[in-house]
């Protein structure tokens, strides 16, 4: 076992039965944490932890942040290296990126009056999303958003196998706003590309401090919080008690595709999520991933028979190219339960219209299929009566059926274009 490893077991497992002896403060040379944090090693348990007392307190409200790295600091992006050494962002350091941005997009933006406005925050968002560097950190009101942002992205191979949790953070969202004005939620007015509605999101910035720091700074106004009085009185008690206003969920990094494909069936995933360009390119790679894998599973079956063209034009063999893959099954899912209207449906139901569907199309995946109008007509026809016996409004089927149809034709000439070199 790591040195790393080594520590990191040895922050208390969440219990539902002991809450009060799930949390500690762990700093040393491997882990420096300021803050309560506690450890989950399946993630199926954060949705218990969830329903725990911590989540649940009548007048509070919790904004979350995923993380996918345990090691990962809570820093905005201009609070990082090589921008700053300590996770903090002054405010000099603020306004002066501030007025570089705001200077760099003159003319570029199609509202001009953000240029001009006096609140940096409409501005700083923009930027955000656009990647620039800003003392903005990402925040969401569902704990399921920010479980996919923990577990979404992969692990790259140059990192090695040194990833043993993602992470979530917990913020006391009503504590903020009421008691430490020295830390800004920001939630802005516009939302051109429809992110922050769908991932109910929002911003803090906390300047020349981290936010650890500057909330333990608030707290410790209280006389009747300081860290001292409260060991002094039941020690341990500490980071129970620091934990309702924020901690860190450390969640063992296992069963990856499990978690996401158990979110996607709450509706939470990138066409949701990202309804913008850079959600179609996220979708993309997911036709890109399962392309690959239908690659590999076509190495380890042989030839399939061409089928036989009789003269009436009629196939007289339709033998599939491809069995039907798992993540081909979950793309189709995807496209299934990204109509607005229809995001009630069972996800059961969802999940075996699915598997239907792609079995169906296999039938008919046989060579140049996807050229052929009289195959693609049939599919759709068979596609559309899938859908209205599902109970698909009428106005939600041609748009699943190009998006479905679409699917299948890029992956056949991305194969026939392997073929080709």
């Amino acid at each position: 076992m790591t040195e790393p490893l080594e520590h990191l077991v040895r922050i208390p497992e969440w219990s539902e039965k002991a809450t009060e002896r799930s949390f500690v403060i762990f700093n040393n040379e491997f882990i420096k944490e300021n803050i309560p944090v506690t450890r989950i090693e399946y993630w199926k348990d954060f949705f218990k932890l969830v329903d725990s007392r911590l989540f649940d307190r009548a007048g509070t409200e919790l904004i979350f942040r995923g993380q996918r790295r345990w090691d990962w600091q809570l820093s905005p992006t201009l609070g990082r290296e090589p921008y700053s050494k300590d996770g903090n962002v002054t405010k000099e350091k603020a306004e002066k990126m501030h007025a570089l941005f705001r200077q760099a997009v003159r003319g570029r933006l199609n509202d001009s009056s953000l240029v001009n406005d006096s609140n940096p925050d409409e501005l700083w968002a923009i930027g955000q999303h656009y990647g620039l560097k800003t003392p903005l950190l990402d925040w969401t009101s569902s704990p399921y958003v920010a479980l996919f942002f923990a577990f979404n992205e992969q692990d790259p191979s140059s990192e090695g196998n040194d990833n043993y949790y993602r992470t979530v953070y917990v913020l006391n969202k009503s504590f903020v706003e009421n008691e430490c004005p020295e830390i800004i939620v920001v939630e802005p007015k516009r939302d051109d590309h429809g992110r922050l509605v769908n991932q109910a999101g929002l911003f803090t910035v906390c300047h020349d401090a981290t936010i650890e720091n500057q909330l333990l700074a608030s707290l410790s106004k209280d006389s009747n919080f300081t860290q001292e009085k409260l060991m002094d009185e039941d020690e341990g008690r500490f980071p129970e008690i620091f934990a309702d206003y924020i901690c860190k969920i450390y969640i063992k990094n296992e069963f990856r595709h499990e978690c996401i494909k158990h979110l996607r069936k709450m509706n939470v995933h990138h066409a949701s999520l990202f309804p913008d360009l850079i959600g179609a390119s996220d979708y993309c790679n997911l036709i890109m991933a399962e392309w690959i894998e239908a690659q590999e599973i076509n190495k380890q079956h042989s030839a399939d028979a061409e089928p036989k063209l009789e003269s009436n034009g009629v196939i007289s063999k339709l033998t599939p190219k491809l069995d039907v893959s798992e993540q081909e099954i979950d793309t189709i899912e995807e496209m299934l339960r990204f109509p607005i209207s229809h995001k009630q449906m069972e996800s059961v139901k969802v999940s075996m219209l699915a598997k239907d569907l792609a079995s169906e199309i296999k039938k008919y995946q046989y060579t140049d299929w996807q050229n052929r109008d009289s195959v693609k007509a049939k599919l759709r026809i068979i596609i559309k009566n899938y859908l209205r016996k599902a109970g698909y409004p009428e106005s939600a089927r041609d748009n699943i059926i190009s998006n479905i149809l679409s699917f299948y034709e890029l992956r056949e000439d991305m194969q026939q274009e392997m073929k080709d070199e």
